[in-house]
């Protein structure tokens, strides 16, 4: 919070989501228990350094291409909905629930101008003060990844902001 005040804190958080919990539970006890679908729009922030979308012969470069964007929305949507068929850790226990949570990339960016929610940026870590991995320049401190983020968030309010970098060097823990 020191470093990055504008970031919605445990008691804002609270804050904001109290009156919608209150109002669920008013209808609930009027009888009004409409199942609605919450649709969250996702942007992902793709941080690269120049190399092209998906030039890594097994995909895993940081700069991962539309279809992998659109692939971890399907997966997340599989198991926060707990659709049909859906293979994998609580889905197959039988304790999982629909959470009425859809996830959707975003259609439109924070000034109103369409998107198909991957925003690409061509940013070069800050610090470069360990070696690189095979990939190349990599984030290296939990630092630069936090004032990366901070400038290249959407409104959180509006928008789940997701990140695919490069790591490397030291562990995001410092």
């Amino acid at each position: 919070q020191e470093k990055f005040p504008n970031r919605a804190n445990t008691e804002r958080f609270e804050a904001w989501i109290a009156p919608k919990i209150a109002q669920i539970k008013a209808d609930r006890a009027a009888g009004k228990n409409i199942q609605v679908v919450y649709n969250i729009p996702v942007v992902i922030h793709v941080i690269h350094n120049g190399d092209p979308v998906n030039t890594v012969a097994s995909h895993t470069g940081e700069n991962i291409s539309y279809a992998q964007a659109v692939s971890q929305i399907t997966v997340m949507n599989n198991d926060y909905r707990r659709l049909a068929a859906t293979r994998g850790g609580a889905n197959t226990t039988g304790l999982a629930v629909d959470c009425e949570i859809n996830f959707c990339l975003a259609q439109t960016d924070p000034s109103g101008n369409l998107t198909n929610g991957v925003d690409r940026q061509n940013i070069t870590p800050y610090s470069d003060n360990e070696a690189n991995g095979a990939g190349g320049v990599d984030w290296e401190t939990r630092a630069d990844v936090e004032a990366m983020k901070a400038v290249t968030q959407w409104d959180p309010t509006q928008y789940l902001n997701m990140w695919t970098i490069r790591t490397g060097g030291l562990t995001l823990q410092n």
